[in-house]
């Protein structure tokens, strides 16, 4: 998060959608979100459809982008990064 913040400088206001994970709903990044003035959005527990559209993006994009590399090579792992944060 913070490298994807440095690289991108996002602006004010912008939306980080994810799962309830706990690594997203800890007080760490979320400050982080915060200072940075990026607005967090999660589905409340039960309510898996509210976001679908994100969802169905989000897993495009893993389908067409990131599953089709092998990350035998930690270069192409280096190339998927720099593909997707660039």
């Amino acid at each position: 998060m913070r490298m994807a913040i440095s690289n991108r400088k996002p602006q004010e206001r912008l939306l980080f959608h994810t799962d309830r994970g706990s690594e997203y709903r800890a007080h760490e990044v979320q400050a982080l979100l915060s200072k940075n003035g990026i607005v967090p959005s999660m589905n409340p527990p039960g309510h898996c459809t509210d976001n679908a559209e994100v969802e169905s993006f989000f897993h495009t994009l893993k389908g067409d982008i990131i599953r089709k590399y092998s990350y035998v090579a930690f270069l192409n792992s280096l190339e998927v990064n720099s593909y997707c944060f660039a």
